[in-house]
């Protein structure tokens, strides 16, 4: 995102200095879907890794369901791997030296290549699913066998490099940290991790009262960001549409009409956000368009800019794709994270994400997001689930008070912007507070072009703000309102 590595650097072949590791079970990585999504995004510009190592621990039985017998179709587990070619190393993991050496191997080739690949950890599983699950009722056959080994793994391979005495002093020593520390767990407080590093400057949200913030931006930088945002370098062939549709428009009505639409609103705030400093990311399917070209005049504001706009396009995936975008807004407060549905019905496609992630990260693991999620919403013709955004689920699943006043520590806000200056005081009220909350748009399609959904150029200007409802302007006094 910031440029100095990925698809807008300069050398866009080096390395990423990560090294994703990926830990699966054999049955969850056969079975669940967003395994084989991620695969096939794995290798896509704006969301590669450079390559992960995937470990699969094979207990050969998944939950309570063999593999080989109805747990999946395949031969292997790993098959899914090959869908992206990738090598897969299977592993008797009875002998520690051999997984060593592995592993070895593993990150070696991810080193060498930057390509996924996967260690086949061959293993049992030495007790029952769970605390309630008797194997010898779920899989008397396997456990017979489990049962006849005389020793575990672990007991095994210890008596190879340590003595009886020390393999009893080291259980001896262990237990009794155990129950040491089980004496003092009743007296233990937790300390909150979290808001530390990048995140020092942001504060937990008040619980007492709605703060109204000032997202608004001087009209003079405002007007300098509309011209830029159509400035291009004279050697850069803009197709002939764009001149008329949207360089000579948007000139015209930054510098003349000070009528501000849709697309332009949210180029001001993306403008305004990014010389603030902040980084902007906006992924979906079909948001840009491969020319052999590549120049964002947004990224050259200002020789002085820090935060940099990266636009991402996806593959056809939902769940995959949200949970990346997700990943990236707790990374940093500094980064603005917008996934924006192809339809806003298609999010559907990703409920587990906004179940398990986005509407209580924050509640469960105090990580705090700005992720936006626009769903395009609207009936257009486009006919059944390509109309409406289910914006009443978004709702349900808010934490908004049903009996009071709400503060600004709901578990997310969702709202429907219907003029320009609204949208862009939601999109920079994500990075103006000094706290981070996930939002929810159901984005318009119709209002996107429609002639009179505009706001004059003042109602951006410093000193404005978001409108949680908006005043009927054709009631000259609204004294003389009557119910």
């Amino acid at each position: 995102m910031t440029q100095r590595k990925g698809p807008y650097s300069q050398n866009s072949e080096e390395s990423l200095p990560i090294l994703g590791v990926q830990i699966h079970g054999d049955a969850a990585i056969a079975g669940q879907g967003i395994v084989t999504e991620t695969l096939a995004m794995s290798g896509v510009p704006h969301f590669s890794t450079d390559g992960s190592i995937h470990c699969v621990v094979n207990n050969q039985i998944g939950f309570t369901t063999p593999g080989d017998y109805c747990g999946r179709t395949s031969h292997y587990c790993s098959d899914v791997m090959k869908i992206i070619d990738a090598p897969c190393i299977h592993v008797n993991a009875d002998f520690p030296e051999e997984v060593l050496k592995a592993t070895r191997l593993a990150l070696d080739y991810r080193n060498a290549f930057n390509k996924d690949i996967l260690i086949d950890l061959v293993c049992y599983r030495q007790w029952g699913h769970n605390e309630l699950d008797d194997p010898t009722f779920t899989n008397p056959l396997m456990y017979k066998a489990i049962h006849s080994r005389s020793e575990t793994i672990a007991h095994k391979y210890a008596k190879q490099v340590l003595t009886s005495d020390e393999i009893e002093s080291v259980k001896q020593q262990f237990w009794q940290h155990l129950n040491d520390e089980f004496k003092v767990s009743s007296e233990f407080t937790p300390l909150n991790t979290n808001l530390k590093g990048v995140w020092s400057k942001m504060v937990h949200p008040s619980h007492e009262n709605v703060t109204l913030w000032n997202t608004g931006f001087p009209v003079e930088q405002l007007t300098n960001i509309g011209v830029k945002s159509v400035e291009i370098p004279s050697t850069f062939k803009l197709h002939p549409t764009l001149n008329k549709s949207l360089v000579a428009d948007r000139i015209k009505r930054i510098q003349e009409t000070k009528q501000i639409e849709w697309s332009t609103a949210e180029c001001l705030a993306f403008g305004s956000l990014l010389l603030e400093g902040n980084n902007i990311r906006i992924s979906g399917q079909d948001v840009d368009q491969e020319t052999g070209e590549l120049y964002i005049p947004l990224n050259n504001l200002s020789k002085a800019q820090s935060g940099h706009l990266e636009i991402a396009n996806s593959i056809l995936s939902e769940e995959a794709v949200l949970g990346y975008e997700y990943g990236m807004s707790i990374d940093s407060p500094k980064n603005l994270i917008i996934w924006e549905a192809q339809f806003g019905d298609f999010f559907n496609g990703a409920q587990i994400i906004l179940d398990t992630f986005v509407s209580s990260g924050e509640l469960k693991w105090l990580l705090q997001s700005s992720m936006v999620i626009l769903l395009p919403h609207g009936y257009d013709g486009a006919g059944p689930e390509h109309s409406s955004c289910r914006i009443e689920r978004f709702l349900q699943m808010c934490d908004s008070s049903f009996q009071s006043v709400d503060s600004d520590a709901v578990n997310w806000c969702v709202a429907n912007p219907t003029t320009p200056a609204q949208y862009f005081h939601l999109l920079r009220r994500q990075m103006v507070r000094n706290y981070r909350k996930p939002i929810v748009i159901a984005s318009p399609k119709l209002l996107l072009r429609h002639p009179e959904c505009i706001s004059h150029l003042d109602d951006f200007d410093n000193g404005t703000h978001f409108q949680a409802v908006i005043d009927d302007r054709t009631v000259s006094n609204a004294n003389n309102v009557k119910k």
